[in-house]
Formats: C-alpha cells, sequence, structure tokens
C-alpha cells in the first residue's frame, strides 16, 4: 500500500508534504515536512519510538481474546487489528471497536 501511494504521488507531481503526529487528545506531538518518502519514513521511525509495542512471535502464550479500541472511522481504525493478529490463539476472538465520531467511513468501502 505504502508503495503505490508513494507512485501515486510521484505521478501526479506530489514534491512536498506536511504529516502531523497527533496523541490520543489529538494534540499535535510532532510535524514533519518536506520529501514525501523521507518525512513518511522519519515519521514512522518517530511513532514506532513513542507508539510501539514489542511482543514475540515465539510466544509460548496467547490470548483467546483481544479488544481493540479505535477513536475515528472504522476503515482507518481497522488497519490496527492486523499486527495483533500474532497475540491471539487460533480459535481466538478480537473484539474491535470504533467510536466513529464522522460516521463509518465513505460508503464506497461498503458494497
Amino acid at each position: 500500500m505504502r508503495q503505490d501511494i508513494e507512485e501515486i504521488g510521484r505521478m501526479i507531481g506530489v514534491h512536498w508534504v506536511v504529516n502531523v503526529v497527533l496523541d490520543e487528545t489529538n494534540g499535535v506531538v510532532k510535524i514533519f515536512s518536506g520529501d514525501p518518502i523521507e518525512v513518511e519514513r522519519i515519521g514512522s521511525e518517530f511513532c514506532r519510538k513513542i507508539y510501539e509495542t514489542k511482543s514475540s512471535r515465539n510466544m509460548t502464550w496467547s490470548l483467546p481474546l483481544l479488544e481493540i479500541s479505535q477513536r475515528y472511522q472504522y476503515i482507518s481504525g481497522s488497519k490496527g487489528i492486523s499486527p495483533c493478529h500474532p497475540l491471539v490463539r487460533q480459535g481466538g476472538d478480537i473484539l474491535f471497536f470504533a467510536e466513529c465520531p464522522d460516521g463509518h467511513g465513505d460508503e464506497a468501502f461498503y458494497g
């Protein structure tokens, strides 16, 4: 997906971007601007340092149930499910809750 976004940006002539990292209250934590690919790389590294939680894929335990809560739209929020999948045992369940203050997302995503 990232490669597609970068290719589309090159095709339409995007040369400079501004990305913002927000905290849980939507406060600005940091702003990155400049070359689109560099901004994404540096911004991702920054986010990883402050938000990432590490877990071992060779865990001797796994969860029967994992709850994921997300403040934003369903489509945006559901991106958090995939990285959590290894934490749930085979046959376990993932419960996903999204506040969706702006609705569930564009109708084009459903069909």
